[in-house]
């Protein structure tokens, strides 16, 4: 990727399917499109370990220090994905959570969306 910004095009909606009689033209009907951006975010981790600690069981530190560093990105990773709210905490990601609760004011109102969840737990979405 050239920069921290990219745009694209996805799909919204498919073509309608048709079964016209002998002789009977199909209605005509295209695929819909709308434009999303992607910015990109760069996540790192800086670990120190005492040296003592790599003469003595250098091989196996690493394993270690590399699950740890897996496990860590992954729950940031869930955290932003289900609890992001756009703040800092969350590195500005939106989560599922929260953009539920952004959906249009119309459909919030008919469908009462309610999101339940805590930081390393998720509970449930329901319907009030």
């Amino acid at each position: 990727m050239a920069s921290d910004s990219s745009y694209g095009a996805v799909p919204t909606s498919d073509v309608v399917v048709y079964a016209p009689g002998s002789g009977t033209q199909p209605t005509e009907s295209s695929p819909g499109f709308k434009n999303v951006g992607l910015n990109a975010k760069k996540m790192m981790t800086l670990t120190a370990i005492d040296s003592e600690v790599t003469e003595d069981m250098a091989i196996a530190i690493g394993e270690v220090v590399g699950r740890s560093i897996v496990r860590a990105f992954a729950r940031n990773e869930d955290k932003m994905g289900f609890l992001g709210d756009g703040t800092s905490t969350y590195f500005g990601f939106i989560g599922i959570g929260q953009a539920l609760l952004n959906v249009d004011s119309s459909i919030a109102n008919i469908m009462g969306i309610v999101v339940q969840g805590s930081a390393g737990a998720w509970s449930a979405i329901t319907k009030t």
